[in-house]
C-alpha cells in the first residue's frame, strides 16, 4: 500500500492573546491519500483556513506531527518549504488574487518565476492548464475584462500549471453567485476524475458535497460528515 501523501496528528495551534493564549485547533488528525477530494466546513472563525495554511505550509502549528508526502514539515526550514509550497502545492484563493496589469495566460505562468523549467515546457504546461478550464478564447484578456467566474478559472489554472500534488482551494466559489459557484466545483469534480488530490474550504453545504469526504472543523476539532 503506498504512503499517504497528508499524515496529521495532534496538530494544535493557539494564538497569544494578552495573558492567555486561545487555542483554535485541537489535536487534528488527518491522512489523506493521493487522488483523494475532501471538503472541510465550519463557521466563520472556526480555524478551516487556519488549517488549510498549515497544511499548505503558509503557517506552522502550536504543536503536533505533520507529515507531507514523507516530509516531516515541522522539521523543515523556511528555505525547504517553499521549495515544497512551489513545487508540490497548487493554492485557489476567494479572491482569485490576480494581477491587473497581466493577461490571462501571464498570471497562469507566475509560478515558473521561481521555477527553472525550460521555455519550451512552461508553454505547454500554461496552454494544458488554460485548456483544463475553458478558458483558451480569452488568454489574452487582463482580469478587468473577465467575469468574476472566469477570474477563478484562471486562479484555478495557475494552480494546475506545476502540475501540483495537492490542491487547495480556500473558499473558491466564496465571491461568485450560485449558479457560477456549481460550474466552478463542476471543474473541481473533473479534476479529482482525472487524479487530482484536492482539500476544499467552504461554509457552503452544496459546494462541500462535491467532495468525496466532507469534515466539519467544530470547536477545534475535525468530524467527518461524509464519508464516501
Amino acid at each position: 500500500m503506498s504512503r499517504p501523501l497528508i499524515e496529521i496528528f495532534q496538530l494544535e495551534k493557539a494564538y497569544p492573546k494578552k495573558n492567555h493564549v486561545v487555542p483554535v485547533l485541537k489535536g487534528i488528525d488527518l491522512c489523506l491519500v493521493a487522488g483523494q477530494f475532501l471538503s472541510i466546513m465550519g463557521s466563520s472563525g472556526s480555524g478551516k483556513s487556519t488549517l488549510l495554511n498549515i497544511i499548505g505550509c503558509l503557517d506552522r502549528p502550536t504543536s503536533g506531527v505533520y507529515y507531507f508526502d514523507g516530509v516531516d514539515v515541522l522539521k523543515s526550514s523556511d528555505d525547504q518549504l517553499s521549495r515544497l509550497r512551489s513545487r508540490s502545492l497548487g493554492f485557489v484563493f476567494q479572491n482569485f488574487n490576480l494581477i491587473s496589469n497581466l493577461t490571462v495566460l501571464e498570471n497562469i505562468e507566475l509560478p515558473f518565476l521561481y521555477r527553472d523549467d525550460n521555455s519550451t515546457e512552461i508553454h505547454r504546461r500554461v496552454h494544458l492548464a488554460i485548456d483544463q478550464v475553458g478558458l483558451s478564447h480569452r488568454k489574452d484578456h487582463k482580469p478587468a475584462e473577465l467575469s468574476g467566474g472566469e477570474m477563478q478559472r484562471v486562479a484555478i489554472a495557475r494552480a494546475l500549471v506545476v502540475a501540483p500534488k495537492l490542491i487547495l482551494a480556500d473558499e473558491p466559489t466564496g465571491n461568485l453567485d450560485s449558479g457560477t459557484s456549481l460550474e466552478l466545483m463542476e471543474i473541481f469534480r473533473k479534476l479529482h476524475q482525472q487524479g487530482s488530490t484536492i482539500i476544499l474550504v467552504t461554509h457552503d453545504q452544496k459546494v462541500a458535497e462535491f467532495a468525496e469526504d466532507c469534515f466539519t472543523l467544530h470547536d477545534g476539532r475535525l468530524v467527518l460528515s461524509k464519508e464516501s
